[in-house]
């Protein structure tokens, strides 16, 4: 499972949309679907995902319990999994706003 975090566009990429994928989770292959996590406080999704963005040699800024914040309240009526299509177009929705993708 870990090689799926080495350098991957989610985890490295725009912060909004890996918090969305902790919140809402993501649904595609089998073998990279990902659980929604909405019971988890603003500043442990924060924790867990600045680590997933500093370990394994992956190098990415880390991530603030206020930005995690944000993101559930902008995405609070969602109540199913994203798809990599939705993540897609929301990612280059967002690469406009934010420099930080890879």
């Amino acid at each position: 499972m870990v090689s799926h975090l080495v350098g991957s566009q989610w985890v490295l990429g725009n912060e909004d949309i890996l918090i969305r994928i902790v919140l809402q989770g993501k649904r595609g292959r089998a073998d990279m679907d990902m659980p929604a996590h909405p019971n988890l406080d603003d500043e442990s999704i924060a924790a867990i995902l600045t680590y997933l963005r500093k370990e394994w040699g992956n190098e990415a800024p880390p991530i603030d319990a206020t930005t995690v914040a944000r993101v559930r309240a902008e995405t609070a009526s969602r109540n199913e999994q994203w798809t990599q299509q939705e993540l897609l177009s929301l990612k280059k929705k967002l690469s406009g706003k934010q420099g930080d993708d890879p």
